[in-house]
């Protein structure tokens, strides 16, 4: 099936997709589980068994965080790109996204 695209659309949501992932790449920058060790208010001690489970789920976060921005930059130069195709089929676009890999 052919479709004209929405080229107003598609920048929008570009725009959009890189602005989120933005937010979410600061995000990933400090540490998500606060630790009392270091002055905040938090749920454990450095030190301990606590300390190094909760450590490893700190950077699981982080680079769940860090990998969803990413996607988002892929998803944003998709749409960035298909903008400039005024016809498109819909398979070729959902071709594109599918490509980025982990789609059904």
């Amino acid at each position: 099936m052919s479709l004209k695209v929405d080229s107003i659309a598609l920048e929008a949501w570009a725009k959009w997709l890189t602005g989120v992932s933005e937010e979410v790449k600061l995000l990933s920058k400090n540490s998500i589980l606060p630790n009392l060790a270091d002055g905040r208010e938090g749920i454990w001690i450095e030190g301990t068994e606590l300390d190094a489970v909760m450590s490893e789920a700190d950077n699981a976060i982080r680079k769940a965080y860090n990998s969803s921005a990413a996607r988002q930059v892929e998803m944003a130069t998709i749409a960035a790109g298909a903008k400039e195709d005024y016809e498109i089929t819909d398979t070729t676009f959902a071709e594109r996204l599918k490509s980025m890999g982990g789609l059904a």
